[in-house]
């Protein structure tokens, strides 16, 4: 129980991240707005995880391609691919696609792994994928008949596919490298891989405004959105399981419609309500499944 509360508290943290972004507006470009997200977080795990990394460097060296592309999948190029599609498509597609990751998770888990997944496994995925859909839909299907796609659609999937791979790689406890460590190195990671690419995007003109309203977005964003909320995951994730902990990831439009009542004002309306009790039905029957089937 305390570990699904993690990963509850880790969605929470994301969803509120989706308020505070709007604060931000376009006084970040996307590049920029990864890069110092990384960056911070990684300067705030340092005096904590320094001691660790440097004493647990050769298991780190002996592990660097599984945490390289843990990096890449969970945090730099899926962060970067992330922010991108938010300039490039419209906040029905991105609410959709965003939390598809869980129906990518059952895929590789079937196809790439090869594991056994049960029909009703299945069938709480969808039906918890569905209840997402008609929340976006506001409770309209017509509404998903006239969606157009554009090429942020297809970076918004290629995000949705790498955290799928994050949550699924991040179950293996990599041997003498400690939690906090393991998270160190991948933000060291990301930090170089995102450099270039905030750069590029200076060199084109794109630049970033700072004032106190986007500082203190901008320290939320890296403290709370990468390092606390990655903290959570990951204890849930190593925990549970991907496909469990991939579950609770249909909570975010729940908590963001709750958040968006409590601070924006925004009312939950009836459809609201009906797109939350069919995601809780499907989470109830995945793990319903889980808890009588043999281990």
């Amino acid at each position: 129980m305390k570990y699904f509360f993690y990963g509850v508290l880790a969605t929470l943290i994301w969803a509120l991240n989706f308020i505070v972004s709007r604060s931000l507006g376009d006084s970040f470009p996307p590049m920029a707005l990864a890069f110092f997200r990384n960056f911070i977080a990684l300067l705030a795990l340092t005096p904590f995880a320094f001691g660790l990394f440097k004493k647990e460097l050769p298991a780190i060296k002996e592990n660097w391609k599984h945490l390289f592309i843990l990096s890449i999948s969970g945090m730099s190029v899926f962060i970067a691919l992330l922010y991108a599609a938010t300039k490039l498509t419209n906040v029905i597609n991105l609410s959709i696609i965003s939390v598809s990751s869980p129906v990518f998770i059952v895929l590789i888990q079937k196809f790439w792994q090869k594991k056994s997944i049960h029909h009703l496994q299945l069938l709480g995925v969808m039906l918890s994928f569905l209840g997402v859909i008609y929340i976006v839909a506001q409770g309209n299907l017509n509404i998903l008949f006239s969606l157009s796609f554009s090429s942020g659609d297809i970076l918004m999937i290629l995000s949705a596919i790498l955290w799928a791979i994050y949550c699924i790689l991040a179950e293996k406890e990599i041997k003498g490298v400690s939690e906090y460590s393991m998270l160190y190195v991948l933000f060291i990671f990301a930090v170089i891989i995102n450099t270039p690419l905030f750069l590029i995007e200076l060199f084109m003109g794109y630049g970033f405004s700072l004032n106190t309203t986007n500082l203190g977005a901008i320290l939320y964003v890296g403290l709370f959105t990468s390092l606390v909320a990655y903290i959570f995951w990951n204890k849930a994730n190593k925990e549970l399981g991907s496909f469990k902990v991939g579950l609770i990831y249909y909570l975010l439009p729940i908590e963001s419609a709750i958040l968006s009542q409590l601070i924006l004002g925004e009312k939950i309306q009836l459809f609201h309500l009906l797109g939350f009790l069919i995601i809780l039905l499907g989470i109830f029957i995945s793990n319903a499944y889980s808890k009588t089937s043999p281990k």
